[in-house]
């Protein structure tokens, strides 16, 4: 099975869990004189195999992407996306700028040790890097066949 397809199957699993999970979270008290809605163990047990299949479905998936040395590559993803992130969210600034922690709310001068244009430049490069690991995980995931 190509691992597009399995990370598709990993998805329907979990929504499945989660479905089942909230069947559960319904059904397991009910009001002395109500009739359960749905048997807990039934439902429990469908949680547990769909459990255990989504462990092999992960286990394959992640023996493939560490033998084939994309691991790596998903890794340094989440780190980019992570720096990607803080780099948004600094403040470069600089100019005039009435002060909020101050009792008399006086006018304050900040200046920065970086322009706009170089932060922006910083997150285009830190984009096509995301990008061009995006597409080598795509382009794995379509080829690579596991056995699951």
């Amino acid at each position: 099975m190509k691992l597009s397809k399995v990370s598709k199957k990993i998805n329907v699993l979990r929504g499945d869990i989660s479905n089942l999970q909230d069947r559960i979270d319904g059904c397991v008290r009910e009001l002395e004189d109500n009739e359960y809605s749905e048997d807990f163990a039934e439902l429990h047990a469908r949680l547990l195999v769909k459990k255990d299949r989504l462990i092999a479905l992960k286990n394959a998936r992640m023996k493939a992407n560490v033998d084939n040395g994309v691991y790596e590559i998903i890794l340094g993803l989440g780190e980019a996306k992570a720096y990607l992130s803080w780099l948004n969210g600094i403040d470069v600034s600089s100019g005039k700028s009435r002060g909020r922690m101050y009792d008399d709310a006086k006018t304050v001068s900040y200046k920065s040790q970086i322009s706009v244009a170089e932060k922006q430049a910083m997150i285009d490069t830190v984009k096509a890097e995301i990008e061009e690991m995006v597409d080598k995980l795509d382009e794995f995931n379509v080829v690579t066949d596991i056995a699951v």
